[in-house]
């Protein structure tokens, strides 16, 4: 296969697969066991936060979680009364959905866990290496969304 012949590649991918389940390792426990909600979920409630995100379909663009998975999660959140789905004021086949206020608390104290848990991994960079880092990390997914919206 190309891409193991490729030793920047294969380094690459090898690398941010350990970073990635790093991370999982230590986010979907400590988001559970503090505030009952997974890796998904925060971020379905900060793009509703964000409100670049209202309605199914774009959370299922944005967030590249399958249509079943999206509805399980919105039925999830609704029922922990995290977020409102209304009707589309202008058109009744849509649905509209935003954030409420105990979802922005719980959004909030979510992302005090999740940067005690990042910047325990993080801190094994100086100030210097994290700025590069973050600059490069930026790079790359911006180059990345480009891309996927050129196909």
């Amino acid at each position: 296969m190309q891409i193991l012949r490729e030793a920047k590649s294969s380094r690459f991918l090898y690398s941010f697969w350990q970073l990635r389940q790093s991370l999982l390792s230590r986010l979907e426990p400590a988001l559970k066991a503090h505030h009952d909600l997974s890796l998904a979920e925060l971020f379905l409630l900060h793009s509703l936060l964000s409100q670049d995100c209202n309605n199914p379909s774009e959370l299922i663009e944005r967030l590249g979680i399958p249509a079943h998975g999206i509805s399980r999660k919105l039925e999830a959140l609704e029922r922990r009364g995290l977020i409102l789905r209304q009707l589309d004021k202008e058109d009744k086949r849509k649905r509209h959905i935003s954030i409420t206020a105990k979802g922005e608390t719980l959004l909030a104290e979510s992302f005090h866990t999740l940067d005690s848990e990042v910047g325990d991994l993080l801190s094994v960079l100086n100030e210097q290496d994290l700025d590069m880092f973050l600059q490069l990390l930026d790079k790359l997914t911006s180059n990345s969304a480009s891309s996927s919206s050129n196909v």
